[in-house]
């Protein structure tokens, strides 16, 4: 066996900001790509980086350092060369709309490369539509007309159904009416009277 790098990317509650969270770990009996004992450890990494791209074309859309010239996250951690997960950025600038992106994590050790190939290597942001569902039951919390309340209430279920397809179809690898839902949900969120800013790219 030998080392599996994994990565995690989490999106922020505004949307213009991600953070990067390394989860490869030490090597234990139920983590067999982790970090050190008869696999190599972070002393041993000459370059590494997480690529996310588009998910359809794929299009490359950022590129974080993790190990160059000029940056080298894995050093001076608790317990190095074989840390456990640690949080080496936060609130890195995103400006991407709500999807699903691919996240490709390259560690190079010995001139080999090492790919999160264990995980599931896209990641799924629906952070507007979250925001702008939010923003409904913060209206309705205080409205007393009674029609503009029904009103809200069906919109805010049909984007809870949009949500849950949306979901669904991601698990199920479906990007094409991923992406459909996505921009049909999208549109309801920006159209929508009162709704603000976070029903779109706010």
């Amino acid at each position: 066996m030998s080392v599996i790098p994994r990565i995690k990317i989490s999106i922020k509650n505004k949307c213009n900001a991600i953070d990067v969270i390394e989860k490869t770990q030490p090597y234990s009996a139920l983590n067999t790509g982790g970090w050190g004992s008869t696999n190599p450890d972070t002393n041993d990494i000459t370059a590494a980086n997480v690529k996310i791209y588009n998910h359809t074309t794929p299009t490359l859309l950022q590129t974080i350092d993790m190990r160059s010239g000029s940056a080298n996250v894995y050093a001076g951690l608790q317990n190095t060369p074989t840390p456990g997960s640690f949080r080496p950025y936060s609130d890195l600038t995103w400006s991407q709309a709500d999807g699903a992106y691919k996240v490709v994590y390259t560690v190079t050790i010995a001139g080999t490369d090492y790919l999160n190939t264990s995980d599931c290597t896209h990641v799924l942001f629906l952070c507007n539509l979250c925001n702008c569902m939010e923003a409904l039951v913060v209206a309705m919390a205080t409205m007393c007309d009674v029609n503009k309340l029904a009103k809200y209430k069906e919109v805010y279920e049909q984007l809870e159904v949009y949500k849950f397809g949306i979901k669904t179809a991601f698990a199920n690898s479906d990007f094409t009416k991923m992406d459909n839902l996505i921009t049909s949900a999208s549109a309801l969120c920006t159209t929508f009277s009162d709704c603000g800013c976070g029903c779109g790219d706010c």
